[in-house]
């Protein structure tokens, strides 16, 4: 049996095995496919990101270029960040982390300066900053999955495109910028 289309939700289950939806999607202006890992926070807050949706409208998908959202305890979602699919990036998949202060970092596999991706940072109030544009190839491209962040704030993460062989790369980002691990720059 298959189950009825929709834009996706997000659930809990409970140790007693009760599940709920705490919010679902409706596409414009809210997100469509979330497919990344959730964040949780000290309060309960849930952060996590659509695929696509939002409210940007330059992407290929009918459906917006992606978000960020945070949905409260009692689920009710914000919007943090909605992808417009220029610089900023488009269609973030992936699972987000978080620094000290809050900040949130993650991916998106499209937009960026070169159009293969990005790794953003983003302000719990929205304010997003790009801190890489994959540039393909060596570089790599598509980074897709979520990112792991050391206690020094040092970034990991993989794209699916790219590297010497055109297979993807493990990156490695401090601040600004990106290294491929095990390629010669």
């Amino acid at each position: 049996m298959l189950a009825p289309a929709g834009c996706g939700v997000v659930f809990k289950l409970d140790p007693a095995g009760a599940l709920a939806v705490l919010h679902t999607f409706t596409g414009a202006p809210d997100g469509t496919f979330p497919l990344g890992s959730l964040l949780i926070d000290a309060s309960g807050n849930l952060y996590g990101t659509t695929t696509d949706g939002g409210s940007g409208t330059s992407c290929s998908s009918s459906f917006g270029c992606g978000t960020v959202f945070k949905l409260s305890p009692t689920g009710a979602e914000t919007v943090l960040y909605s992808f417009t699919g220029g610089t900023d990036g488009a269609f973030p998949s992936g699972g987000l982390v978080r620094d000290t202060a809050g900040n949130l970092y993650g991916t998106t596999a499209g937009g960026g300066a070169h159009n293969f991706g990005t790794i953003f940072t983003l302000t719990t109030s929205g304010v997003e900053t790009v801190l890489c544009s994959f540039t393909g190839e060596r570089g790599g491209a598509g980074p897709e999955g979520g990112l792991l962040r050391n206690s020094a704030g040092t970034l990991y993460g993989t794209t699916f495109e790219g590297g010497a062989a055109n297979n993807g790369v493990q990156a490695q980002a401090l601040r600004a910028t990106v290294s491929p691990l095990g390629q010669e720059g």
